[in-house]
């Protein structure tokens, strides 16, 4: 994590979060991922107002695409 940021303060999620328990913003997290692994990655949850970082405990798993998108090219009508 970049250290310049706080360390997320661990968070228990009972029913549902959606307020900050730092200041009181109720309009729910913005989430940042956090890689741990090539295929894993740490959610972190983000108060909007006073970007108080939380740690919920939550990873997801990423898996890559084993093909690359790849540019085509139409062919001209004529």
């Amino acid at each position: 994590m970049d250290k310049n940021k706080p360390k997320p303060v661990s968070i228990k999620i009972e029913k549902e979060l959606h307020v900050c328990p730092n200041c009181g913003y109720d309009d729910g997290f913005h989430t940042s991922f956090v890689r741990t692994t090539k295929d894993t990655c740490k959610i972190i949850l983000i108060c909007p107002s006073c970007h108080a970082r939380y740690d919920p405990d939550w990873t997801v798993d990423i898996h890559s695409s084993p093909q690359r998108a790849r540019r085509t090219q139409r062919k001209k009508s004529v």
